[in-house]
């Protein structure tokens, strides 16, 4: 049995002013908190003593400037953020290795890294806000028409670009969710505003990819991480904050379904707590701070445009990158009733399958996908292959924390 890591680390820059000074957290996010005094003067002018100095980060928007320098460094949604993967697949006789090979490539990306940029490893930017993201030319939001995520913060290869336009294209308006958040009595927000692909797609994880011995192996291996995987996401609480609020679930997935979900508005149920953003004279200068940036939670503009319940026959219960609709094992443990939530088949797809001989419950996993249109399509032909070689992948973009991987085509 082989098996891979494939670990998102994110990027972030010190901030600094004019003259070369590092701005201080305390300056830049809580200045309004402090009685008199300049809240854009650096610290040595204007910082109480007894606070410790901690230097202002936002999101380095330039892993093309990272990417290539290492073998095993490769893009990911946000331009701030780097993926390493190991070049060979660990086995039961490496695995003791993985740790040593994983510190390893985050210190060989790291000395790649430009002056004053660093890494951390967390899923969410606990702030990720317009005004937080650092590029050398000025913010815009053309793609992603979002107060909080900009067009600058998006990698420039056409799957990402082309999977954020197509997204809002194929839902016919803007993407909208609210992530419920932590409240006291002081507390005046419910939520958060998920209104961008980034929101979710910027976040980063860490991916296991398992090769079993057999497709029985393979099958009952999915099953149980179908189980497993939201459990350890739990226990793991690795999002508390987003958009500066704590969060309820403590975890990105909420975000991730929210911030992909191309269901039109008579596929949606109206109790997913997602729907479409309508933002009354919408203008990209609106809301944008000193620091060229936005911040949603002091807009008054945005109102919920959820829609009411689709006819049942049209009904898609789940975005993208929701939880597992199947078991699919054929182990001896196995009981029917535990497929018993309803999950749309495209029946076109199941009948093609049933007929090449797939078993049914691969032949259901698989149409259950294609009841959703592609949002990314388009064909690469890798140097060195064959002529005549086409690869064809089938991305599995519904199920979030466990995922099947079917075999390449060719």
């Amino acid at each position: 049995m082989a098996f891979g890591d494939e670990l998102e680390l994110m990027m972030v820059i010190k901030e600094e002013d004019r003259e070369g000074n590092y701005y201080d957290r305390v300056d830049c996010d809580r200045g309004d908190n402090q009685k008199g005094g300049d809240t854009n003067l650096p610290h040595s002018n204007h910082n109480p003593s007894h606070l410790p100095h901690k230097p202002h980060y936002k999101l380095y928007c330039g892993s093309e400037n990272v990417i290539g320098k290492t073998p095993f460094s490769f893009v990911e949604y946000a331009r701030y953020m780097v993926e390493t993967s190991t070049l060979i697949p660990f086995n039961e006789n490496s695995i003791d290795t993985v740790e040593e090979n994983i510190l390893m490539r985050i210190n060989e990306i790291h000395k790649s890294l430009p002056e004053n940029v660093d890494l951390i490893m967390i899923p969410c930017f606990f702030n990720l806000k317009f005004k937080n993201f650092y590029d050398t030319v000025p913010l815009v939001d053309d793609v992603t028409y979002s107060l909080n995520f900009p067009f600058n913060g998006i990698t420039r290869h056409k799957r990402f670009v082309s999977f954020t336009e197509n997204i809002r294209n194929r839902r016919g308006r803007k993407i909208e969710g609210y992530v419920e958040i932590m409240r006291d009595k002081k507390t005046k927000e419910k939520s958060i505003l998920i209104d961008s692909m980034g929101q979710g797609m910027g976040c980063c994880g860490l991916q296991i990819t398992i090769q079993g011995k057999t497709i029985k192996d393979t099958k009952y291996l999915y099953d149980m991480m179908g189980v497993f995987a939201p459990l350890g996401l739990r226990l793991s609480r690795g999002t508390p904050l987003a958009s500066g609020r704590l969060l309820k679930s403590e975890t990105r997935w909420e975000m991730l379904e929210m911030s992909v979900d191309c269901r039109k508005d008579h596929e949606r149920d109206k109790d997913d707590g997602e729907g479409s953003s309508k933002v009354e004279g919408e203008n990209k200068d609106e809301g944008k701070d000193e620091d060229n940036g936005k911040d949603v939670n002091s807009s008054k503009k945005i109102k919920n445009t959820l829609p009411s319940s689709p006819p049942s026959n049209l009904y898609i219960p789940k975005s993208r990158f929701s939880p597992i609709d199947y078991f699919i094992s054929d182990h001896q443990n196995f009981n029917l009733d535990y497929n018993d939530i309803y999950a749309p088949l495209n029946k076109k797809a199941y009948s093609k399958l049933r007929k090449e001989k797939v078993d049914k419950k691969i032949s259901k996993h698989v149409s259950s996908l294609f009841v959703r249109d592609p949002m990314v399509s388009y064909s690469d032909v890798n140097e060195g292959e064959d002529e005549g070689s086409d690869e064809i992948q089938i991305g599995d973009p519904l199920d979030s924390k466990s995922l099947l991987r079917m075999p390449l085509l060719t």
